[in-house]
């Protein structure tokens, strides 16, 4: 078994752990165990420092996927992290300085709607540090091929800290300035375990800076991938954090964790596509260099089959259950179904499309991307602008839902243009027609109480699409040949 098998099968299982976990403890534990100002409090501060993470280090990123293969041999990096730290660290601090004269200007527009993000916000910097810098280490970690342990403590670590940290304030052992303090150090642990993982594994060799390799690196090169990546990363982050943030500004912290967690629940059905696009992304450049055309078109295809298939099972089974699983919530968050019956498109047109960014991005169309990135945030800033405060977080929804479905469309009309492909025909006509009149005929089953109806369509669901399995040669074909797929890759 290869080291990369391995690795795919240890984060697989680790991933899904963390799952688990970050299911528990933002669905069962956080709607209880905390308020739902709070809960908003936690929300927008990893979104806005999520954001400035993905600003400071200006695609350094990128650049490490690309370029370290370079200079990375069996006795180290020859100082190409230290390299790349250095210059994180300059960014950084630039960015704080400007941080600094904007900070109270833009803050203030948080005091009506949501004081105590505002009365917490100095917290956004330094966690924005530590997201930055622990980001910067794990793709480091991946781009080395040991992506176990980093997936291990971002994807677990973490999310056991914030259920200890949830815990201790449900018990009144810490008061709410603890908890955010406490928030922030968990951060902090992340970045400070990865860099003692590196350390152990390749010394303090691995973090010094190398005047040679100073010299021998094209600065210029380096710096316009950079900034080509930072833009599409900027522009991409900021498409999934503008809502959450702009709702704060016009609503409340109370709609911000009522958002947040049908946010959530919807990035449930798109999890496949996101699985996939981590794998095949190395294929499609591969397959590019070589001129592989058919092969690209063979990845495309199947797996955009695939994934609309599992989309529109995840899409019911979400949808048709949606109002009895927000009922074992608290009162407040039951207004969220609505969130997650239009969210939920925007989710199912990324698994509709299939890879279409990994097709794009890695066959030299990045300038289009970003261009597409950038028409898209104005477009979902100003929607957002209009929307919420007319409609609130229905208005928040319908922006996200619009915005990511002429995103999804753009790029597949891009693919067509560019490379001729369309995998789109009468298999998913006849899914997209099994989908509607199945919602259609199970949305309006309440005969039971809410366990009984949530299994019962659950298993009608089921069924109907396993017959489609069954009874389709095309679909039975697709899956093996994405099953073979995978162990290629692997």
């Amino acid at each position: 078994m290869g080291i990369i098998q391995k690795q795919g099968i240890a984060n697989t299982i680790i991933s899904y752990l963390g799952i688990a976990i970050g299911f528990v403890n933002v669905l069962i534990l956080q709607p209880y165990m905390l308020s739902a100002d709070e809960i908003g409090l936690t929300r927008i501060l990893f979104s806005l420092a999520t954001l400035f993470a993905t600003i400071f280090p200006l695609g350094l990123n990128g650049v490490i996927v690309k370029f370290l293969p370079e200079y990375r041999d069996d006795k180290g990096n020859k100082g190409f992290l230290g390299f790349i730290l250095l210059l994180s660290i300059s960014f950084y601090l630039i960015f704080a300085v400007f941080f600094y004269f904007f900070k109270d200007g833009f803050f203030s527009l948080y005091y009506n709607n949501s004081k105590l993000f505002w009365e917490f916000s100095y917290f956004v910097l330094p966690i924005s540090m530590f997201i930055g810098f622990s980001n910067l280490l794990g793709i480091y970690l991946f781009a080395s091929f040991r992506s176990t342990i980093p997936t291990a403590i971002n994807d677990i670590f973490v999310r056991l800290f914030s259920v200890i940290i949830t815990s201790l304030y449900f018990l009144k052992l810490i008061n709410l300035k603890i908890f955010v303090l406490l928030f922030a150090i968990g951060f902090c642990c992340q970045t400070i375990l990865l860099l003692y993982y590196i350390l152990s594994k390749d010394g303090i060799n691995a973090f010094r800076v190398n005047s040679m390799l100073a010299n021998k690196i094209n600065f210029k090169r380096f710096m316009l991938f950079a900034f080509s990546m930072s833009l599409m990363t900027i522009c991409n982050m900021a498409i999934k954090n503008i809502d959450v943030l702009m709702i704060g500004r016009y609503l409340s912290l109370e709609d911000v964790a009522v958002y947040s967690i049908a946010i959530l629940i919807c990035s449930f059905i798109e999890l496949p596509a996101s699985a996939l696009g981590k794998i095949a992304d190395g294929k499609i450049s591969d397959h590019f260099l070589l001129k592989e055309w058919d092969k690209i078109k063979s990845i495309y295809y199947e797996s955009t089959k695939i994934l609309f298939f599992i989309g529109c099972f995840l899409f019911l089974n979400i949808n048709l259950n949606i109002v009895e699983l927000l009922h074992f919530l608290p009162s407040k968050y039951h207004s969220g179904a609505l969130v997650v019956n239009i969210v939920s498109l925007s989710a199912l047109s990324n698994m509709s499309t299939g890879i279409n960014s990994s097709m794009l991005l890695y066959t030299n169309k990045n300038k289009q991307i970003t261009i597409l990135l950038i028409a898209l945030i104005i477009i979902m800033f100003t929607l957002n602008l209009i929307l919420i405060p007319q409609f609130g977080l229905k208005g928040a929804a319908m922006a996200v839902a619009i915005t990511f479905i002429l995103f999804n469309i753009s790029k597949s009309a891009l693919i067509y243009y560019y490379f001729k492909m369309n995998p789109f025909g009468l298999f998913f006509i006849t899914i997209s027609a099994i989908t509607i009149i199945t919602f259609i005929g199970l949305n309006n089953f309440n005969f039971f109480n809410s366990w009984i109806d949530m299994i019962f369509k659950s298993i009608i669901v089921t069924v109907i699409f396993a017959l489609i399995i069954l009874t389709n040669q095309s679909l039975h074909e697709e899956k093996k040949k994405l099953l073979t797929f995978f162990k290629l890759i692997n």
